[in-house]
């Protein structure tokens, strides 16, 4: 099977297969784990209900960060491929045919917006 089809057929998780190389890692995981009991043993019923809530709602948060930080690269990466395959002096050429003129570029937000160059050379 194909990496399109498994991801197609939802074989392919990212968010569940990434895990960092840093050798703190492990280390900063069980620490925090340690602390999380530590810290719901002190907690009344009540309080611990409050944590569990948090704790979900961080979840959604880190899942949503992850998902924009994959996609950005995602995005970045095609751009690369497009770039590399791009036939020689094609960045050149556009550069000297759009000169001065607004242009729309994709950010990794996804969200488009409005550029035109500045005198410099750099883009607003």
């Amino acid at each position: 099977m194909s990496i399109l089809e498994d991801m197609y057929n939802g074989k392919i998780y990212p968010l569940e297969d990434i895990v960092p190389q840093d050798v703190q890692y492990r280390p900063v995981c069980k620490e925090m784990g340690k602390e999380q009991e530590n810290l719901l043993e002190k907690l009344t019923a009540e309080g611990q209900e409050a944590w569990k809530k948090y704790s979900k709602l961080l979840y959604k948060y880190e899942q949503m960060n992850e998902y924009a930080n994959f996609a950005c690269g995602f995005r970045m990466g095609a751009i690369l491929v497009f770039e590399i395959f791009a036939e020689e002096g094609y960045s050149d050429k556009w550069k000297e045919e759009n000169e001065g003129k607004k242009r729309t570029t994709v950010r990794c937000t996804g969200k488009r917006k409005n550029r035109s160059r500045i005198g410099n050379g750099s883009y607003n």
